[in-house]
């Protein structure tokens, strides 16, 4: 079988390895920062993690063929978190279910995840470029940091994680293929490509133990569920159910654009009532259609980077509690529109104790749910809302240290920061203290309300190779 696999024309291999330990350790302030700064603090994490990459490239002394294997990679990721051998907080949470995608102790203590493997198959004619991708991998689309518009085709890993995180590592990878051709030099473009995506791999986002205790460390946001058990009630992984996607784009001048398409099923679920007299209720994964656009390009009059996102989706499903005492199910089908406009701009000559440059990042983000009664509806989710977001980030003594801060405000009256500081003294060894806190009404109508009462310092210490 390894021998199907070697490339032709190719008598030796160049190898990358390359990989990071760390621990990480995680105080939770569970009424918040806005009542108090750590007065109700608890640990509830120290995870320990081993990740690596592998890649082999092929060497071809003869030159390259036409026809050729590109390269071959893996990436895995372990890790044990010891806050379950050191706090007996977290007993209650329940063994793994047997059931697919209800998760136990075991998924939160243990890691033990190849995150990718893949090979990539690379076909030349003249301007005309073929890739071809199999195997177990991530793909990112769109512009937007933070908010998944059109980035949508892994679903997320929320186990051990706030959102706002580093996009690989929230990202659940899916077995796939992935087929991109692309022409250079077509008139005024610098290129044109197609992408094709064809996933029979059907994967919902990950949640922790939604047990009914929702004791473990991530579970708090469905608090308000206590003694209902969420089962997943997720499509299977077959032909029938494929999931498929295709991305057009274009590139030209400073600018890049894209256009997209997406079917699958709604990775994030819904909420059905409907056998809550059982003690159980499901995560439903309707099938949607998302459409997408997206753009990315270099302002020289201002010497910054504009870029913008706009998705609609058809088939999205949201909980609506005034569907219970019509249908049972509590949850309706809507027409889903969002739209992302950001503005990257890095500043010289200010006086912040450096010579680097100040970089920002500005986003203004919108959604709107169609045809949707707030007050009806339950007055948890309104019918269009707003955010905006602001980054900014340096570094000092030649990167040394580095940091940055994230803030988001919904004008319902809830905001958000995310800060922290980087140092590394070599570029190998590397240490992060960081924050991630709510404010605001608790009542207002904004997805962040029901975290205001969770804040949490994080503490890290790594190694990287």
């Amino acid at each position: 079988m390894v021998a199907l696999l070697l490339p032709v024309g190719a008598s030796a291999f160049d190898v990358d390895f390359k990989g990071r330990v760390q621990s990480t350790f995680v105080l939770r302030d569970t009424d918040g920062f806005q009542s108090g700064f750590m007065d109700e603090a608890e640990g509830v994490q120290l995870r320990n993690e081993l990740k690596f990459d592998v890649e082999v490239t092929p060497a071809y002394p003869a030159g390259k063929p036409a026809v050729r294997v590109e390269k071959f990679y893996l990436s895995y990721r372990g890790a044990y978190d010891a806050i379950f051998d050191l706090s007996d907080r977290y007993d209650a949470v329940r063994e793994k279910s047997p059931d697919d995608f209800e998760y136990g102790e075991d998924d939160l203590k243990f890691e033990n995840d190849l995150r990718e493997a893949f090979v990539d198959f690379r076909g030349e004619a003249g301007r005309n470029i073929a890739d071809l991708r199999l195997g177990r991998q991530i793909v990112q689309w769109g512009e937007a940091d933070g908010f998944n518009l059109m980035n949508i085709v892994n679903p997320q890993d929320n186990r051990f994680l706030m959102f706002f995180d580093n996009p690989e590592d929230l990202a659940n990878p899916l077995w796939m293929a992935k087929l991109e051709l692309t022409r250079n030099q077509v008139g005024p473009f610098q290129s044109l490509g197609l992408q094709l995506l064809a996933i029979p791999d059907v994967r919902p986002n990950i949640f922790a133990p939604l047990d009914g205790t929702y004791d473990a460390p991530y579970a708090f946001p469905f608090k308000g569920l206590e003694g209902l058990v969420i089962k997943e009630d997720v499509p299977s992984s077959t032909v029938d159910n494929m999931e498929y996607g295709v991305r057009l784009g274009a590139a030209w001048a400073d600018s890049t654009a894209f256009l997209y398409f997406f079917k699958g099923i709604q990775d994030a679920g819904v909420l059905d009532f409907s056998t809550a007299a059982t003690g159980s209720i499901f995560f439903r994964h309707p099938e949607t259609k998302t459409y997408g656009a997206s753009f990315n390009t270099f302002l020289d009059s201002i010497d910054a980077v504009l870029r913008g996102e706009a998705s609609y989706t058809d088939g999205q499903n949201f909980t609506d509690v005034s569907d219970l005492f019509v249908t049972g199910r509590g949850f309706t089908e809507h027409d889903y529109y969002q739209a992302l406009l950001g503005l990257d701009k890095d500043f010289t000559n200010v006086k912040l104790g450096t010579d680097t440059a100040l970089g920002t990042s500005f986003q203004v983000y919108y959604n709107k749910i169609d045809d949707w009664d707030e007050e009806e509806t339950g007055g948890t989710t309104p019918e269009d809302s707003w955010r905006l977001t602001l980054t900014l980030y340096n570094d000092y003594h030649h990167g040394q240290i580095k940091p940055s801060i994230f803030a988001m405000y919904d004008p319902e009256g809830t905001w958000m920061t995310s800060a922290g500081v980087e140092y590394s003294p070599d570029g190998q060894w590397y240490y992060k203290l960081s924050q991630i806190s709510f404010y605001g009404r608790e009542e207002a109508s904004s997805p962040f309300a029901g975290l205001i009462p969770t804040s949490e310092l994080s503490f890290r210490a790594g190694y990287r190779w």
